[in-house]
């Protein structure tokens, strides 16, 4: 009985990493098309666009995932099933605009998907 609590107590919270991790990594894909969208909106109009509507982004995406932009910084907020990603562009050495992702509130290091690590 003992071996069974040890292994429960190690399982469940990998086990609940994984499926965050699983969750935030459509996340990442099912937003591709709004960073793309928020990128191509700022080189043609020089300014950053009032809200993701006004860039032609719809604020929802497949698999349940939504996506708010504070425009100030033009910083886009996915989320799915209650996670949170953050994603803030830069520019790089050749004036490039890149995005840099990090986890919402409450996304532990364990549960950021590849991308964001």
């Amino acid at each position: 009985m003992y071996v069974i609590g040890v292994l429960a107590a190690i399982a469940i919270p990998a086990y609940q990493d994984y499926t965050v991790r699983s969750n935030l990594t459509v996340a990442v894909n099912d937003s591709q098309h709004a960073r793309d969208g928020l990128v191509s909106y700022y080189l043609a109009n020089k300014q950053v666009p009032e809200s993701l509507s006004a860039a032609g982004i719809d604020q929802s995406a497949p698999h349940g995932v939504t996506m708010s932009l504070n425009p100030k910084g033009m910083v886009l907020t996915v989320t799915s099933k209650g996670h949170s990603l953050v994603f803030t562009p830069k520019r790089d050495s050749q004036g490039n605009i890149t995005w840099a992702c990090s986890g919402g509130p409450g996304v532990r290091p364990a549960q950021l998907p590849p991308p964001c690590r």
